[in-house]
């Protein structure tokens, strides 16, 4: 325990998000020493949308603007609760904490991005571009603004009842990855990654075959290419056992016809 204005105080603290409007917009505890990035930070967790770098948290007329500060130390509150103001700025600025809600970045400069993954905004084109940094792949890469938001993206919605995960096989015709050395063979083994950038196809991981692979869902299958029978094929064999069997009989009452013809 320390002394703060004559009183104890408690290591944590209870802190209420209030909106300008007067909302109850979250509420965190922690602790009192606790600088103002990472409180930024709680926030952002508890509300599953990013603190802006531009938007500001106040208490009354004080305003709090360096992140490596202490907020709460610096305004000396020494009870177990408080509330602070969250004024929410417009627009996005270099620095704000986004989530990438596009397709999975598998590139071969050993940066993979996946959706829903935290970013960090590190500065804006003259086009309009985002210039993105990923902490998780420790690699920066340009992007444009609809594949981000403030909010954490849905998870991807799979056609056909297929699953992340789900080992599958290509049965469509021969593809190469546009280098020129790797070809996408029928057979090859591949585990879904995501839906698809196309309508009913999925982004699959194939076995011997670097990138990442949109297949439609028609090109795919469960089983093995070899263990694939139609209903017609299935059919046909069963007919044709049949009649391997009805024949013989047949031709052994023949044999008896003609031997009783005989006497």
């Amino acid at each position: 325990m320390s002394k703060v204005g004559g009183s104890e105080a408690v290591e944590s603290v209870d802190v209420r998000i209030i909106s300008v409007a007067g909302n109850l917009m979250c509420q965190v505890q922690v602790a009192r020493n606790i600088t103002l990035q990472v409180l930024k930070d709680r926030i952002s967790d508890a509300l599953q949308s990013p603190v802006a770098a531009a938007d500001v948290l106040c208490m009354g007329a004080d305003l709090f603007e360096d992140d490596a500060g202490s907020p709460l130390l610096d305004m000396g509150v020494s009870g177990s609760d408080c509330e602070l103001t969250l004024v929410k700025s417009e627009g996005v600025s270099p620095g704000d904490w986004l989530f990438y809600r596009g397709h999975t970045i598998d590139s071969s400069a050993a940066c993979t991005a996946k959706h829903g993954d935290r970013c960090r905004l590190e500065s804006i084109s003259e086009t309009g571009h985002f210039a993105v940094h990923f902490p998780g792949a420790s690699c920066t890469v340009t992007l444009h603004p609809g594949h981000v938001s403030r909010t954490k993206p849905l998870a991807m919605a799979l056609p056909s009842g297929y699953c992340v995960g789900d080992s599958l096989f290509y049965i469509g015709p021969t593809r190469c990855n546009g280098i020129g050395r790797d070809s996408l063979e029928t057979g090859t083994r591949g585990e879904v990654v995501e839906a698809g950038i196309l309508e009913n196809s999925l982004r699959l991981r194939f076995e011997g075959f670097q990138p990442l692979c949109s297949v439609e869902v028609q090109h795919l299958s469960r089983q093995p290419p070899g263990s694939i029978r139609c209903a017609n094929c299935s059919s046909a064999c069963f007919a044709m056992m049949v009649k391997l069997l009805v024949w013989p009989k047949r031709c052994f009452q023949m044999m008896l016809r003609r031997l009783g013809r005989g006497r």
